[in-house]
């Protein structure tokens, strides 16, 4: 029995529909959670929490009963005392309805976790928290600023959390075999809570994030974005794959990688060597690597922004992912104009960044809250 079927049973015991049999399966469930203390970790709605309260009480009463009675005798009174809560329990529900219609906003800047039965839940940036899953069982805890997700026995089916990572933040997730994964500002990630025995590790990302791989030789480690595939044993590398931008980048700091692609309705397959990056042009659909200095490409861990060549376009979007802000460029000139400057995002405010690229080329720009507009 998990947690859904247990709820199920106890609104039907509440309402005195139970048989004898399920009446025993239930309480038996219920005092093997309450002895192992599994319910503490369960999370659960104000309407299932009253329901426990209410098999609590009832609980309570049977124990005053006669110790000659058998529990068949109860049970008619236990269901008539159940029937005068549940019709309390459902008025109160109703009143709460009315006082809440809708759940409670999610922040945009926060980061967030979504649950397998897409509950959502809010991480703090140095917090601490417990992901749990449907049948009760603790999956995960926040330490130490990073999500960390424990190895469990085996899976009988892959099950999903998204992790979400907005603008203006960064945050890292040990996945349940070991690898580390770095994510940027503006990313998402969904992985399942525990990957199977004898199959590919397949997780999907939208955004950017360094990947630290555990080496598993039997079950290679597969990202997949919505343009390609990179599939690795163990290794090092940094995905760069913004639904907003032309291209998607892979730059591989240690080990190999291949990636594929559809390129006009073929696959389209590469192996990357360390201090190589692979790019898919989403819109010519064709693959191509060449050699570059992997430091431009993950100095975003540190801290840093370092552009070499970069035209201003691209140049923007970096600066709103990691500031949270929008920059609404008005001087079309500086679109294609190339710069070359490193931008400590953490000792630097957004308008000590923009100064710097006026300086080197004279513009205007106006900063209206979270708004920038740079002038014609």
């Amino acid at each position: 029995m998990d947690k859904k079927e247990f709820f199920a049973l106890l609104e039907k015991y509440n309402s005195g529909e139970c048989n004898p049999a399920e009446e025993e399966a239930l309480l038996q469930f219920y005092n093997r959670l309450q002895s192992r203390g599994v319910m503490q970790n369960w999370k659960v709605s104000e309407k299932e929490e009253a329901k426990l309260r209410l098999l609590k009480r009832i609980l309570a009463t049977t124990r005053n009963e006669k110790s000659g009675s058998t529990r068949t005798l109860v049970f008619p009174k236990i269901a008539r005392i159940a029937a005068l809560f549940i019709g309390l329990l459902g008025l109160a529900y109703i009143l709460l309805q009315n006082l809440q219609t809708e759940p409670l906003p999610v922040p945009k800047n926060a980061i967030t976790l979504e649950l397998e039965d897409g509950s959502i839940e809010i991480l703090q940036e140095g917090g601490s928290t417990t992901v749990v899953n449907q049948q009760g069982r603790t999956v995960g805890k926040q330490q130490n600023g990073q999500l960390v997700y424990a190895r469990q026995p085996k899976a009988d089916k892959l099950r999903y959390n998204t992790l979400k990572v907005p603008y203006g933040k960064k945050f890292n997730i040990q996945l349940s075999d070991g690898t580390l994964v770095h994510m940027n500002s503006g990313s998402a990630l969904t992985y399942p809570i525990q990957f199977q025995t004898g199959q590919s590790r397949r997780i999907t990302l939208q955004g950017e994030a360094f990947f630290k791989v555990q080496r598993d030789t039997g079950r290679p480690f597969v990202v997949n974005t919505k343009a390609m595939d990179i599939q690795v044993l163990g290794t090092q590398f940094n995905v760069a794959a913004y639904a907003e931008d032309q291209k998607t980048q892979v730059v591989l700091t240690e080990g190999s990688v291949a990636l594929r692609a559809d390129s006009q309705g073929q696959e389209e397959k590469i192996i990357l060597k360390p201090g190589f990056m692979g790019t898919l042009d989403k819109t010519k659909r064709s693959l191509s690597a060449r050699k570059v200095n992997t430091a431009l490409y993950t100095s975003w861990l540190n801290g840093n922004l370092i552009f070499r060549n970069a035209p201003f376009k691209n140049i923007i979007l970096k600066l709103e992912r990691r500031y949270n802000v929008k920059i609404e460029n008005r001087n079309r000139e500086l679109d294609e104009v190339t710069f070359n400057t490193n931008i400590d995002v953490q000792g630097e405010t957004i308008e000590q960044a923009l100064q710097l690229f006026s300086n080197l080329y004279a513009f205007t720009y106006e900063i209206q809250g979270k708004t920038i507009i740079i002038k014609p």
